[in-house]
């Protein structure tokens, strides 16, 4: 991404409970590989519980964002 657009701020987004699946490395990769300035952690617990086959376990999330 970097090599089409180098000068925009770029943000990599995960959702929340996708946090507590991946592993801090992984994410790190994948923010390198485009070439991110940041990363946003977006919630949608309503959308999720709505959505068919939503990830809908949050549990422990504010613990691995703070780690």
């Amino acid at each position: 991404v970097r090599q089409v657009a180098p000068d925009i701020l770029l943000i990599g987004n995960i959702g929340l409970a996708q946090v507590q699946t991946s592993m801090v490395p992984d994410l790190a990769a994948a923010l390198d590989r485009v070439g991110a300035d940041g990363l946003a952690v977006h919630t949608n617990p309503l959308q999720e519980a709505m959505q068919h086959n939503g990830d809908t376990d949050f549990s422990g999330s504010m613990e691995r964002l703070r780690a």
